[in-house]
């Protein structure tokens, strides 16, 4: 398991929303035939709650699913039945130290460390710079007598590097193969910048900061031997921790290989500034808007929008913690209480990664912590970023750190990626003659739409700045 992950063992809800109440506000009657007590399809259109004989049957088959799952679990780590049961009953959300602890996972790993396991059980394959492998369909027609060989070589491995055969990355985006126009290898070292613009967000993608996409591309620039620095563009204002931590973990591994300078664009704060802790120079602009060491958890409650439109939500569930992600009634105090140790915990994980990354003394990063933004200037003086400047300077500090004065060098930097559903907004904005569809609707709360589309952390836990700030 990678750190800042968990172990969700909170069993199994069922939640059937009844819409009876809502169309009796709005003049619905619905009639229906049926026979067996048990036929409760129809139920959710005539009742306002859940019917006993209903939810005797859904306990029951939920109960046997549990059975089934908290069984073949148990077997599968070694543990006693009844053990895992508690597990289950006693905390729904166990951090990767403790869930090794409890023998639910077997050790702490980041993808790269993985990889280097699973090359030298395997051995690897110096042409790819990868562990050797081969792709599942390969293997299944491996027993296929009558397979067809030219199919074999048509399927793809995807490597430590995150590029398939055909030079291409794991989300469809064409990356330079390091050939000249002779197809022969550019010896020309280069620098890299690689730009982390826009919220950061678990998973990959083409837009925004995705964690998985740009950690790649990090990874990408560190084991290129022809690239002597990278320059990380940040221009973010946090997101997902998880992602955070997954970016961080590579940029601290390029950090023992080569220079690496962060160069902070209007914002790099809370997860932007986690990413950037690392780095041996942050340069940031006056206005930067930085810092933003905190943690928060998001936890939508939409009990009383639902109560409104009369419509009732009830709910079967295995354990008292089953529907705890449940968005249609608030947390219990012992819920919250097991959500906001999470929070302390990565907390405390930030403020030990800005101590550590930037050689800081803990006591004095927990005192200007505490989820507050300084700017660019104020960082300067508080010792989180090391000059002020652009992402020029950035570049000139990247050459000297590299070694790279007076030599003929490039700078290799990937386009960068429009959000489509930005564009989809403008389009919709615009002035043709069918008239602006969205005219109506400030581009303020369209931009606050977009970004509560994007907090997708796995746990929910964010390191991101408090607001969203539009000057005019």
């Amino acid at each position: 398991m990678p750190r800042f992950s968990e172990v969700s063992l909170d069993g199994l809800a069922a939640e059937l929303m009844y819409f009876a109440g809502m169309f009796e506000k709005v003049g619905v009657d619905v009639q229906v035939t049926r026979v067996g007590k048990y036929k409760s399809a129809v139920e959710p259109l005539i009742l306002e709650e859940m019917s006993e004989p209903n939810r005797e049957q859904m306990q029951n088959y939920l109960g046997d699913l549990f059975d089934v799952f908290a069984t073949e679990a148990a077997e599968g780590r070694g543990m006693e039945v009844a053990a895992f049961r508690a597990l289950i009953e006693s905390n729904p959300m166990i951090p990767t130290d403790k869930a090794i602890e409890l023998g639910l996972a077997d050790q702490m790993a980041y993808l790269d460390e993985v990889y280097a396991e699973l090359t030298e059980l395997a051995g690897e394959d110096e042409e790819e710079e990868t562990f050797h492998q081969v792709a599942l369909v390969d293997y299944i027609d491996s027993y296929d007598d009558e397979g067809d060989e030219d199919e074999d070589e048509d399927e793809d491995d995807v490597g430590e590097d995150g590029e398939d055969e055909d030079g291409e990355d794991e989300d469809g985006e064409d990356e330079e193969d390091g050939e000249d126009e002779d197809g022969e290898e550019d010896q020309t070292p280069s620098i890299a910048v690689i730009y982390a613009e826009g919220s950061i967000v678990d998973g990959s993608g083409k837009t925004e900061v995705s964690g998985d996409t740009v950690a790649r591309k990090i990874r990408k620039a560190r084991l290129d031997e022809h690239v002597k620095a990278l320059v990380l563009r940040v221009n973010s204002p946090g997101g997902s921790v998880s992602a955070s931590e997954v970016i961080l973990r590579e940029m601290r591994l390029t950090a023992d290989a080569k220079p690496v300078v962060v160069s902070m664009g209007n914002y790099a704060a809370s997860g932007g500034y986690w990413i950037s802790a690392y780095a041996h120079e942050i340069v940031a602009q006056p206005n930067t808007i930085t810092g933003s060491i905190g943690v928060f958890g998001l936890l939508p409650n939409a009990k009383g929008l639902i109560e409104k439109t009369g419509i009732k939500v009830h709910t079967v569930k295995t354990g008292k913690y089953a529907d705890i992600g449940s968005v249609f009634r608030p947390k219990s105090e012992e819920e919250l209480a097991l959500i906001q140790e999470s929070v302390d915990e990565i907390y405390d994980a930030f403020l030990d990664r800005v101590s550590e990354g930037r050689s800081m003394d803990r006591a004095e990063v927990a005192n200007i912590a505490q989820g507050r933004v300084w700017s660019g200037k104020d960082a300067l003086e508080l010792g989180l970023v090391d000059k002020l400047g652009d992402l020029d300077d950035a570049l000139a500090a990247a050459e000297v750190r590299a070694g790279l004065e007076g030599v003929d060098y490039e700078i290799d930097w990937p386009g960068q990626k429009r959000d489509k559903y930005m564009e989809v907004v403008e389009e919709l904005l615009a002035d043709d003659d069918g008239g602006p569809i969205l005219a109506g609707i400030p581009v303020s709360l369209l931009n606050a739409a977009h970004e509560l589309r994007l907090l997708n952390d796995p746990r929910g836990l964010y390191v991101r700045m408090p607001f969203l700030m539009e000057l005019r």
